[in-house]
């Protein structure tokens, strides 16, 4: 809460007074004081979120950089062979979020510096918040050839779970 203070002092005299007003209390100015409380502001927190806690809760992407509610993540940080997209969150800051997506995977057909990539619909699961980080993934993608899988979360990015 924030206080404004204002004060009102006696005026100075002026140069020849054209009058004089003998002194009583009736003509005595009084200083006066007025108090003005203005309410504190809430701070927006990004993309929408109803918390500001929810902006400090990361995970850290194959860089070591923290991300919050990425919009894509690579899962194989030695090639980029496996990555989430499209990701839409929600509950992020909370013990658990999900999110809907796309999992990319290399098909690596005839081999991996040559193949396309294919898309699975995905649902992402982060759990595990310990000191404003998750620290566990879970992966949902029942049209690919591995339906579900598990990466632990790391400070250097996720490593798959076996």
């Amino acid at each position: 809460m924030t206080a404004t203070v204002t004060r009102q002092a006696a005026p100075t005299p002026t140069s020849a007074p054209t009058h004089t007003v003998p002194p009583t209390s009736a003509h005595t100015v009084q200083p006066t004081a007025t108090v003005t409380a203005t309410p504190p502001r809430a701070t927006p927190t990004s993309r929408g979120d109803s918390s500001a806690a929810a902006t400090k809760v990361v995970i850290y992407g194959c860089d070591g950089q923290p991300i919050g509610q990425p919009p894509m993540f690579i899962l194989a940080c030695g090639d980029a062979g496996a990555a989430l997209q499209s990701l839409t969150w929600t509950g992020w800051g909370g013990p658990v979020a999900t999110a809907t997506g796309q999992l990319r995977q290399n098909t690596c057909v005839p081999n991996c510096a040559a193949g396309g990539a294919v898309t699975y619909p995905a649902t992402v699961t982060v759990s595990g918040l310990t000191s404003g980080r998750y620290t566990s993934m879970h992966i949902t993608a029942p049209g690919a050839p591995a339906p579900s899988s598990d990466f632990k979360l790391t400070q250097n990015g996720p490593v798959i779970s076996r």
